[in-house]
């Protein structure tokens, strides 16, 4: 079963549908299990041992980029959404469409803890005091300032792989592009990926491979009722690139399933971290799509 203590990570370049599992087995280790077909479901992965992860189509209705914001409704469409529509219009325009969009994102969206990242209460002693990349959802298992850790040194990482200039440790965290404050260097970065991925994607459409970054990555959250809403955990340029251009649906992959009434189970609730009415919420608030600040 592949839950939310993780799945085992195959190798090989094929996705596959149960009718073709044993002459899978023999050829590749790849864990992918192909949910693309009419009635797919995330907790088909959960029943579904051999495999480590699910491609399945999102509906883009559906998606959600942290801290718990509709993906059609995230500053980052807003901005694709301004370049797509007004870079052919005026030429002349001293800074584009999306930087000017994101400027003013930046700008407002400066949470200082992990509870206005959330945008709940302060209720959570941990929450109050955690920097906002250290504040990981509840079902996650990381130690916080690990967590945080690794998020600040992928940003890092990242900016340096998509920028020529080399930037140097900044403080605070201002390399971390999911809110403000940012150094100028991000914004610029930030600004010429989008414009990259909207030409991109124009020119070739949306496209998909098994490779470390071919996909759109996203955790499943799931209702009793077996409703379910996408989060992304890695590919959220792309995903509100494609939104941007008025694509409805698209291709994820899902690695982790967290289903409601579990939040007992969730390892920051178990670690004393969030209360577990506050889990539920955050859980809530994030399949809503409901952020204070958005």
């Amino acid at each position: 079963m592949r839950d939310a203590q993780g799945s085992r990570r195959g190798r090989g370049n094929k996705a596959v549908t149960p009718t073709t599992i044993n002459q899978y087995r023999e050829e590749s280790d790849f864990d992918l299990l192909d949910l693309t077909f009419l009635g797919g479901h995330p907790l088909h992965l959960t029943y579904s041992e051999v495999y480590g992860a699910a491609l399945i189509n999102g509906d883009v209705d559906h998606g959600r980029i942290q801290p718990g914001v509709k993906i059609a409704n995230h500053p980052y469409t807003s901005a694709a959404r301004m370049e797509v529509e007004l870079r052919g219009r005026e030429t002349s325009m001293p800074r584009s469409p999306s930087q000017i969009a994101l400027s003013t994102f930046f700008a407002s969206f400066q949470p200082r803890n992990g509870a206005e990242w959330f945008g709940v209460d302060n209720s959570s002693t941990f929450l109050n005091c955690c920097k906002p990349w250290e504040a990981l959802p509840p079902w996650r298992a990381r130690d916080p300032s690990f967590y945080g850790h690794l998020i600040l040194k992928s940003a890092h990482e990242e900016l340096v792989e998509n920028h020529q200039e080399l930037i140097k440790e900044c403080p605070g965290g201002t390399y971390w592009a999911k809110c403000g404050p940012v150094n100028p260097i991000v914004l610029d970065s930030e600004d010429k990926r989008l414009r990259n991925l909207i030409t991109s994607m124009k020119i070739r459409g949306f496209l998909r491979s098994n490779d470390v970054r071919g996909d759109i990555k996203a955790t499943a959250l799931v209702k009793k009722n077996g409703d379910w809403r996408w989060l992304v955990s890695s590919g959220y340029h792309r995903s509100c690139v494609a939104v941007a251009l008025g694509l409805r649906e698209i291709p994820i992959r899902i690695n982790l399933v967290i289903r409601e009434g579990e939040s007992d189970y969730w390892p920051q609730v178990r670690a004393g971290r969030f209360s577990k009415a506050l889990a539920n919420r955050i859980f809530n608030n994030i399949f809503d799509g409901i952020h204070s600040a958005f």
